[in-house]
């Protein structure tokens, strides 16, 4: 309440906390959702530009987290959208993705999550959205609804799609198939 509330008054510490409390959280769903972390500093700023200049739209203390997860959402939904139409606009191959930082993984369990990231670009942006803050960021499933501002039924839909179709592009893979076999190919890999 102190710090929403120092937030309201435009208070210069309120807001160092802020940043301080909500950065780490911020690049890691960014990074569950993009699979990248070559833009994830630049990106994490931007979600910060955007919260500070919409912080009148957070009624009360208890909105504070979930605006600030929905505007994290909203900057990764936004790469994603970009990320496709320079694909789109430049004819060709999706980028390579960059390396993954797993420094204690062994080279397989790196390629793996590499793979995983690959099977999750195939899916449609809203079912990537559904997908990563579910499995991969770990968040309940009214957080998903809350941050992707669809209804609960909506994601649930989203996400049944979703794990079928990942299911189905993972099991052509054989760095993944034998985690599908086991039931737990985007829990282990995102760990």
């Amino acid at each position: 309440d102190a710090l929403f509330e120092g937030l309201r008054r435009g208070v210069k510490s309120a807001e160092r906390e802020l940043v301080a409390l909500f950065w780490p959280r911020i690049g890691r769903t960014l990074m569950h959702v993009l699979g990248s972390s070559s833009e994830i500093d630049d990106l994490t700023q931007e979600v910060f530009i955007r919260v500070f200049a919409r912080l009148d739209r957070v009624r009360d203390a208890a909105s504070l987290r979930p605006f600030v997860t929905s505007t994290t959402v909203f900057v990764a939904r936004e790469t994603l959208r970009r990320r496709a139409r320079k694909r789109w606009l430049v004819f060709t191959a999706p980028a390579e993705l960059p390396e993954i930082e797993l420094p204690h993984a062994t080279p397989e369990a790196r390629r793996a999550v590499e793979v995983f990231y690959r099977v999750l670009a195939k899916l449609p942006l809203d079912e990537r959205m559904a997908f990563s803050l579910r499995y991969v960021e770990g968040m309940e499933l009214t957080e998903v609804a809350w941050a992707t501002e669809v209804s609960l039924s909506t994601v649930k839909r989203k996400l049944k799609a979703a794990e079928a179709r990942f299911a189905k592009l993972a099991s052509e893979r054989p760095e993944l198939a034998e985690l599908l076999a086991e039931g737990t190919a985007w829990q282990a890999l995102s760990n």
